[in-house]
């Protein structure tokens, strides 16, 4: 079962009355169900509605009429079983969409006493008078329903109903539905004076019944609330990204919960104040993700992807190609797995008017996040994985790449095939699939003759493509490749339309991505700086693994200046990327260097770095070491003009490399 799958993941009341049509066609008493719910939505929208809908009205004389049959549909909704990913998805929309207008139910069912029930009950005589005056109504305008389901025109049945998204609380869901109740309060108040009961009533009563219908949208917040958590019992995807955590009532509710979803909570919660050492928990948690639907993959290609990925993360942080020395200490260099530290971030999505991703300014009022893993796994289990990428920024040295090594091995998993493209490795100009292939062959030696075959193995089990450096692409050919993105979505969108969906994370420097044309719905992470915590926790790591350097060279371990010290300020900028503070460390690590410059640059410390670098790679040269101080240094300004003059030219070419014949 799929429907026409919407970009917004909007939903409206007229949708889940036609899906369910669709998809209930053995199942009668459901559709009438939903034909009762949607005609009763009918009467709250302050426009002509069809002589169908009357006759479908269930008597409100009945107390909790509404309310059960409103909760039977979600029970059958709820509880039917799917055979695939995106009918799975879908039965969640719908179950949401419907909850959104039984909530007013609910509401106005807690309102309006039993007694004055049973006067505004809608009776077979009240309906004949509603459908005829409807029927006369409608032939004026030329208008015909053969069904409840068709009246489209009604503002309420085709009001959208957006999907909740992983950056939204339930409080923030709640103010976007206020709207709805308040209409249907308007349009319910408007309706009753029509009844013949009305100029029966006494004025007190009148007054007492519509006070008591002005109060049915404050009292629908309630009761969407109470069943926004009934609906994350019944879909633990739901309660994942659904931002639980972030509400009142999840210390009540999360010892019901899947050991997963309880797993998640903990995950986000501990943000503040537990960092999540190279993705760890986050792997623990994925390997509690239950299998609620039957999972199959590439066998062959997911085992050579995911030996790939946990070497990368078994890899040193730097590769030292230095040749051991008897006589000198070397220093030691943690893996990748031991040294990651999650950034934190901050994240907003586009929507409306395109917001400039470069200018901090757009970044500032927003709240810094430390649950990176936490959001990454809501987002990742969300539907709006499928309908456009994520997109990563971050400045030169925050670690984009470092963040989707490690996201690559603590992911994979039955549930998540990650399909990691370096885009400086692939060919800029191919198509997204042909990258994809490319980056496969290169990994698995696998040869890929159809991405079609390949993502149709992963059986309710999305791949999650990883592009990682959008920017490379520029710097790689000199060509703005501004489509890019609005292209990677086209392609999610086709491979969704074929039942084959597809997650996309693609990373950019921020700096560059005012070249791009970012979709609109796509969601943005911003990733921020290093704070003191996250400083001293890397360099407590750095110092752990070179302790028997720092005692065999005879200096102090690896520390930063106090915040109040001559110099501090300039250094600690520095520290905030984390390759600066991996750099910090190496120029520290000569003599306590770092201690003593009180006027440290970025440009004094990239030139120094370099001037090391060239000397240790001059200094497996033999006879090079014997040479005098002042021919050491003539030699290496040579190297460094070399350098120089190289590093111009892949610029001015806009290549991330150049022959010495070009």
């Amino acid at each position: 079962m799929h429907w026409e799958h919407s970009m917004t993941l909007d939903l409206t009341f007229k949708q889940v009355c036609d899906l369910i049509k669709k998809d209930g066609k053995k199942d009668p008493k459901l559709i009438e169900a939903v034909n009762h719910l949607l005609g009763f939505a009918l009467i709250c929208s302050p426009v002509i509605f069809g002589p169908e809908a009357a006759a479908l009205l269930p008597t409100l004389a009945v107390k909790n009429e509404l309310v059960k049959i409103g909760k039977g549909v979600f029970e059958k909704l709820s509880k039917k079983k799917d055979n695939d990913y995106l009918a799975r998805q879908e039965r969640m929309q719908m179950a949401y969409g419907l909850l959104c207008f039984t909530a007013f139910f609910e509401a106005l069912d807690e309102q309006i006493p039993e007694a004055l029930r049973k006067k505004i009950g809608l009776l077979k005589g009240e309906k004949d008078f509603l459908a005829k005056d409807a029927m006369a109504k409608t032939a004026e305008q030329g208008k015909a329903s053969a069904d409840v389901c068709e009246h489209a025109d009604a503002p309420l049945a085709s009001l959208p109903l957006a999907f909740p998204h992983p950056t939204e609380t339930l409080d923030q869901q709640v103010q976007r539905h206020a709207d709805l109740w308040q209409q249907m309060g308007v349009g319910f108040l408007s309706f009753i004076p029509k009844l013949a009961f009305w100029e029966q009533a006494e004025e007190k009563e009148q007054a007492k019944i519509l006070s008591a219908i002005q109060k049915v949208p404050e009292e629908a917040k309630k009761c969407f609330e109470a069943q926004y958590f009934e609906l994350a019992r019944r879909f633990e995807d739901f309660a994942v990204w659904a931002n639980l955590q972030e509400h009142k009532k999840t210390k009540e509710m999360i010892g019901e919960l899947s050991k997963y979803v309880r797993h998640h909570a903990a995950l986000a919660k501990a943000g503040d104040t537990l960092i999540d050492i190279g993705l760890a928990n986050l792997h623990a948690a994925v390997l509690d993700i239950p299998e609620t639907l039957r999972i199959s993959q590439a066998t062959d290609i997911v085992e050579s992807l995911t030996k790939h990925y946990q070497a990368r993360v078994n890899d040193p942080i730097i590769e030292d190609k230095e040749e051991p020395q008897d006589d000198k200490p070397r220093l030691s260099f943690p893996a990748v797995r031991d040294a990651f530290i999650p950034q934190s971030f901050r994240v907003l999505r586009q929507t409306g008017k395109a917001r400039r991703l470069e200018d901090e300014a757009t970044w500032e009022d927003l709240a810094r996040r430390n649950d990176l893993g936490a959001f990454l796994l809501s987002y990742l289990s969300s539907p709006y994985s499928t309908e456009s990428p994520l997109l990563i920024l971050g400045h030169p040295g925050s670690g984009k790449s470092l963040l989707t090594t490690v996201l690559s091995s603590q992911l994979m998993s039955k549930h998540f095939t990650v399909i990691r493209v370096p885009l400086r490795e692939v060919n800029a100009e191919a198509g997204v699939v042909a990258q994809i292939e490319e980056a496969i062959r290169r990994i698995t030696n696998i040869n890929v003759d159809s991405w079609a075959r390949l993502s149709g193995a992963f059986k309710n089990s999305p791949p999650l493509v990883v592009l990682d450096g959008y920017d490379e692409l520029l710097q790689a050919s000199g060509k703005v490749f501004s489509s890019y993105l609005k292209d990677v979505q086209h392609f999610q969108k086709s491979e969704v339309e074929q039942g084959r969906p597809v997650r996309v994370i693609v990373t950019s420097r921020v700096t560059l991505i005012d070249k791009a044309t970012v979709p609109s719905g796509a969601t943005i992470l911003r990733l921020l700086e290093f704070d003191k915590n996250q400083r001293e926790r890397w360099i407590s790591i750095w110092n752990r693994a070179n302790v028997n350097y720092f005692r065999e060279a005879n200096i102090e371990k690896f520390a930063l200046l106090d915040e109040n010290e001559i110099g501090a300020e300039k250094i600690l900028s520095l520290a905030e990327q984390p390759l600066l503070l991996l750099m910090l460390a190496l120029y520290d690590s000569e003599a306590n260097d770092l201690r003593i410059s009180t006027v440290l640059d970025r440009t004094k410390l990239y030139d120094s770095l370099l001037r090391r670098f060239v000397a240790r790679e001059r200094g497996k040269e033999k006879g090079f070491d014997d040479l005098n101080a002042s021919d050491r240094k003539k030699a290496l300004d040579v190297e460094m003009q070399r350098l120089g003059v190289a590093a111009l030219g892949m610029y001015n070419r806009r290549k991330v490399h150049i022959l010495a014949t070009s």
